[in-house]
């Protein structure tokens, strides 16, 4: 349920974030490349680091903590002003976003194809799957309704504070 959630308000986000980075803030489309790919080492970052907080913290508490940081930075991004301190704003919060959305993806995967029995892991994979394209699309909606009649910041900030709970519904051991 936590990463659906939190799937689902990552897309509402990236299909508002593009109106909200050329329009709202003014960004030059060189910036918004920028935003897109740079803090996209994050999320390999997060990937390449989730072994070492598992075997510090365990599979569970590593993710319960992965999942509890990865929301909370997008609140920068509706947060951002136009201008130079919005593109860092922007870029540093989606790159945090990313980098413990990584260490959360990892943790998660690995940690449910462990529990998964053999039998049983083609079911669920495709279990899962299934509930994350099915929920993007609507959440997309959302923020495309949200940003019509709200403005594109409301609908980054709903869907900052979507991500940030989508962690207080896993169990901390």
């Amino acid at each position: 349920m936590s990463w659906v959630a939190f799937a689902g308000a990552s897309s509402m986000g990236a299909s508002v974030s593009a109106v909200f980075y050329l329009r709202d803030l003014r960004f030059e489309a060189w910036q918004y490349g920028l935003l897109m790919g740079v803090p996209s080492l994050g999320g390999f970052a997060g990937a390449r680091l989730a072994p070492r907080l598992v075997a510090r913290l365990g599979a569970v508490r590593a993710l319960w903590w992965a999942s509890m940081l990865r929301g909370p930075w997008y609140f920068l991004i509706p947060a951002a002003v136009p201008g130079p301190l919005g593109l860092l704003m922007c870029g540093f919060g989606f790159g945090m976003v990313l980098l413990f959305a990584g260490a959360a993806n990892s943790t998660m995967t690995s940690y449910r194809q462990s529990q998964t029995p053999d039998h049983l892991m083609a079911r669920v994979a495709a279990l899962w799957s299934f509930a994350t394209t099915v929920t993007q699309p609507l959440f997309i909606l959302l923020g495309g309704l949200v940003a019509t009649w709200a403005g594109a910041r409301a609908s980054l900030f709903a869907a900052a504070g979507v991500m940030a709970a989508a962690a207080l519904v896993l169990p901390r051991t």
